[in-house]
């Protein structure tokens, strides 16, 4: 998830969050309900069949894990997206639940010669 911390690093969220380097989640200041997107682009073999889930507090949240089987379809992107009631200082957390090696390796250069964004995560407030 080396490139997901990339994301997160690079693209700073609104100031209803911040976002804790140190271990990578996102912390939610302001208690409401939220809608979470996110998009993995897994390549090849090491990416293959692959899960990821967004853990609120270190508790799933009901419905976040989405999966994908690599076999099929080489390149497809992984997204999910899920709505979730957050307190004040929750964080939450993208992680790989599964996959075939243990880790993901992100496709950097997807579409062209370039390094493409391969992962994003997207959180808005609803109320």
């Amino acid at each position: 998830m080396e490139r997901i911390t990339q994301v997160l690093r690079t693209r700073r969220p609104t100031s209803t969050f911040t976002v804790k380097i140190t271990n990578d989640a996102t912390t939610i200041d302001n208690a409401g309900i939220y809608l979470l997107t996110f998009q993995v682009g897994a390549s090849g073999a090491s990416g293959a069949s692959n899960q990821f889930a967004v853990y609120l507090g270190g508790t799933e949240v009901t419905g976040s894990r989405f999966g994908i089987d690599q076999a099929l379809v080489n390149n497809l992107p992984n997204y999910g997206q899920m709505i979730f009631e957050a307190d004040a200082g929750a964080t939450a957390t993208l992680k790989n639940n599964d996959s075939s090696s243990g880790t993901v390796a992100l496709s950097t250069g997807a579409g062209g010669t370039l390094t493409a964004t391969n992962a994003s995560i997207v959180i808005h407030r609803l109320n």
